[in-house]
């Protein structure tokens, strides 16, 4: 058996070249975002529900949020949502869920009330709902998410 004498130096092998590749890319991607250890602002488009309820968003000004929550109209109970300034509705829809993609729509089901907004302007502004009875003075339920939006980064 023959000893081979460690070569001073450095000579990555494959598993070194990994681990330098690896630190490479976490070193750039902290330079990119700037080294900062705060939340990164969000993508483009973000998806919430309501797990997501009394939560915090960080976004670009120009971002689209899309807020879905259950909701079954049968039974007398819907969503009231209030948007805070800098923050506009594009859209609200109701999805009723069917039996089948070309069946009949389910009565009586619980189906998903959907918000989708644009962050209009940079600061810090909150969407909220209700989801209750008109003629009920108790919410049954409510969702809350604060928006810190920023102005986007100029390319």
């Amino acid at each position: 058996m023959t000893r081979r004498k460690r070569q001073s130096g450095f000579a990555p092998t494959r598993r070194g070249a990994l681990s330098l590749a690896t630190l490479v890319v976490v070193a750039a991607g902290l330079v990119a975002c700037g080294g900062s250890t705060g939340p990164a602002p969000a993508p483009t488009h973000v998806f919430l529900t309501e797990k997501d309820s009394s939560g915090e968003l960080v976004a670009d000004v120009g971002a689209l949020v899309t807020v879905t929550l259950v909701e079954n109209p049968s039974t007398g109970y819907a969503w009231t949502m209030w948007l805070g300034p800098g923050l506009r509705l594009l859209e609200e829809a109701y999805d009723q869920p069917s039996s089948s993609p070309s069946g009949p729509q389910l009565v009586g089901v619980a189906g998903a009330r959907r918000w989708t907004v644009r962050v209009e302007r940079a600061g810090t502004t909150t969407m909220k709902g209700a989801y209750a009875r008109p003629w009920e003075s108790v919410n049954a339920a409510a969702f809350s998410i604060t928006v810190h939006a920023a102005t986007p980064p100029a390319d």
